[in-house]
């Protein structure tokens, strides 16, 4: 083989969820991948999904001209890789459901003399768990801006002040979100 061509791992996975709910999937562990202890005791899970992407491109509406060959070829790419992100995303956001259901019913199983040896307080319950599955993206900032950070080119290198940029961006889109707000205020 002279030469190896290597392409974005996005084509396949964009948000890399596939490895985390293949795993879950195969273990026959209730708890796994956590360990019995850490499943024993955990109170609270936060799973964000972040999207860097941008959105569909091209005003192919607003003018009469339709688009050009290539312009026709990266709408595909996008729309098939758009298609399988939302797949990935919700097959996620349901494992992430059942597992969260299959720990509950572990935990709730465990007898004092188990809870003891994983540490666990006598006090908690065994379905004090809330899994929290959220989606933070740059339309959680309003049109004008997301457009704004979309437009910005997906480069290994740039400038000081689109780093800081979009750095803000991602802190106001964390603050924003709902799912994150709700995980902090969990008792």
């Amino acid at each position: 083989m002279s030469y190896i061509k290597l392409l974005d791992g996005g084509l396949v996975d964009n948000y890399g969820l596939s490895g985390f709910t293949i795993a879950r999937l195969s273990t026959n562990a209730p708890y796994a991948p956590l360990t019995a202890r850490q499943a024993a005791n955990v109170r609270r899970v936060l799973f964000l999904v972040i999207d860097g992407g941008k959105g569909p491109s091209g005003d192919w509406a607003k003018t009469a001209e339709g688009p050009t060959a290539p312009e026709i070829v990266m709408a595909a790419a996008n729309t098939a890789i758009d298609s399988s992100v939302r797949s990935s995303y919700t097959a996620f956001d349901r494992t992430m459901s059942e597992w969260r259901d299959a720990l509950v019913r572990w935990r709730c199983a465990l007898s004092a003399e188990e809870l003891r040896k994983y540490g666990a307080s006598n006090g908690s319950s065994c379905r004090d768990l809330k899994f929290f599955v959220g989606f933070v993206s740059f339309d959680d900032l309003g049109r004008q801006r997301a457009d704004e950070l979309n437009s910005i080119p997906t480069r290994f290198k740039m400038s000081p002040q689109t780093v800081e940029l979009v750095i803000g961006a991602a802190r106001d889109a964390l603050r924003a979100n709902a799912t994150f707000r709700a995980f902090l205020s969990y008792p």
